[in-house]
C-alpha cells in the first residue's frame, strides 16, 4: 500500500499510529495524520502561511478529536475511512503533479481535500486554503517538457515556493499541471505567449504524448506602486482524444 510513499511520508504514517494510540483512538483519523505530519516536518505549514504557526496552539485545536473507547491491541492501528480517503487524495495529487512518489506535501493536500474532516477545518482556521497550497506546490515542482505548438520548453529545476517568476529574456515556457483541466505558467517569453485555441503536446519519458487544447487563459495581476504586473497566468485546457 505504501510502496510509492517517500521515507518521510512513511514516517508520518508511523507517527500517526503513535498519535492515535496516545489519544486512545481505535482508528487513525485526520487529526492523527496531521499531528504525524507536523512531528516529521514542523515547518511544512509555515511556507504556506504569512506567519509561523504556534505548535502548542495547533495541538490544542486538534486535541478535541476522538479520544474515547479502548485503543487497538494491534501493533498498527487501522486507518478510518476518512484516513483512507486522505491517502487516496494524496496519491491523486502526486499524479496530477506527475510525481512518481507520494511525499509529505501530497499528504498535506490530501488532508485539505477531505474538507469536512477535523484536521482540514483546523488548517482552514489558521489560514490554509487548498487552492493556494496546491498552486504553491505546483510552482515549486519541476517543469514539464512541452514540445511543439510554439511552446518551446525543457526540463528544469523548480522555481521554489512563492510568486511566479516571469523572465522575458528566456526562450522557453515552463508549465506545471495544477489539475486535469488547468496548467500554470512558471516563466514565459513575451514573443511565445500561448493563445486560446493552441495545442499543448506533453510527452513524459517512455510514454505516448498527451495533447491538450487551450480553451481559456486567466491572467492574474498584482498592483505594485500603482502598476499592475502579471503575478500568475493559468491555462484552462481540455484533453484531446486521439482519433480511433
Amino acid at each position: 500500500m505504501f510502496e510509492r510513499f517517500t521515507e518521510k511520508a512513511r514516517r508520518v504514517i508511523f507517527f500517526a499510529v503513535d498519535e492515535a494510540k496516545a489519544y486512545r483512538s481505535v482508528n487513525i483519523e485526520s487529526e492523527h495524520l496531521l499531528l504525524g505530519l507536523l512531528r516529521d516536518s514542523r515547518n511544512i505549514l509555515d511556507v504556506h502561511l504569512d506567519r509561523p504557526v504556534n505548535m502548542d496552539d495547533l495541538r490544542k485545536l486538534l486535541a478535541g478529536g476522538p479520544t474515547t473507547g479502548q485503543p487497538s491491541t494491534h501493533v498498527n492501528v487501522p486507518l478510518s475511512n476518512e484516513g483512507k480517503r486522505i491517502l487516496a487524495h494524496s496519491s491523486e495529487e502526486a499524479e496530477l503533479l506527475h510525481h512518481k512518489h507520494i511525499g509529505t506535501e501530497h499528504l498535506l493536500l490530501g488532508i485539505l481535500r477531505e474538507d469536512k474532516c477535523r484536521a482540514a477545518r483546523v488548517l482552514r482556521k489558521i489560514g490554509l486554503k487548498l487552492d493556494r497550497v496546491r498552486s504553491e506546490i505546483a510552482e515549486s515542482a519541476p517543469k514539464l517538457n512541452v514540445p511543439g505548438s510554439g511552446l518551446g520548453g525543457g526540463v528544469g529545476s523548480g522555481l521554489g515556493t512563492g510568486s511566479v517568476r516571469f523572465e522575458p529574456g528566456i526562450r522557453a515556457i515552463g508549465l506545471v499541471q495544477v489539475s486535469a483541466t488547468e496548467f500554470m505558467l512558471t516563466q514565459h517569453n513575451r514573443t511565445l505567449m500561448p493563445r486560446i485555441g493552441e495545442a499543448i503536446s506533453i510527452q513524459d519519458e517512455g510514454l505516448e504524448p498527451i495533447t491538450y487544447r487551450i480553451r481559456d487563459i486567466v491572467w492574474q495581476y498584482e498592483r505594485c506602486e500603482g502598476v499592475a504586473q502579471i503575478k500568475t497566468l493559468k491555462l484552462k485546457v481540455e484533453r484531446e482524444e486521439l482519433p480511433q
